[in-house]
């Protein structure tokens, strides 16, 4: 089942990539309120909380982050791991700023689909024009 699940997958990822459309827009476009509130917006408040804790105060538990992910995906969710991988894309922004190859999916109603920690750090460091793919 697993691998059906994989392949599945893999189906839906390249037709994406053939169907998709990429351009540019404006963070606040992508975190303007709609009908209702979207976890995308919690997630990117979050993890700016955790960036702003990171640069000023050198925390590097990512509490925010941390306490949504363990409610979201219980065992599943790799703490050590995505507090590095964190960690490693905030020392990347402080030295190299947004890399505009890095792209944001967003669905049709351009909800984020993928990029909470970009955003995050786009927010932080003040990006407002960011690349999107747009499914």
């Amino acid at each position: 089942m697993n691998f059906l699940k994989k392949i599945y997958r893999e189906i839906i990822m390249f037709y994406d990539r053939l169907t998709s459309k990429e351009c540019f827009a404006s963070v606040g476009d992508l975190l303007h309120k709609r009908n209702e509130d979207e976890m995308n917006q919690l997630l990117s408040a979050t993890r700016y909380c955790d960036v702003e804790n990171y640069i000023y105060n050198g925390n590097e538990t990512f509490i925010y982050q941390n306490t949504v992910s363990r409610k979201a995906y219980g065992e599943k969710h790799l703490e050590q791991r995505g507090n590095e991988e964190f960690k490693a894309l905030i020392e990347s922004y402080k030295k190299s700023g947004y890399n505009e190859n890095s792209v944001f999916t967003v669905d049709s109603n351009l909800r984020l689909m993928d990029g909470n920690h970009r955003m995050a750090l786009n927010l932080f460091f003040g990006y407002d024009k960011i690349k999107i793919r747009v499914l």
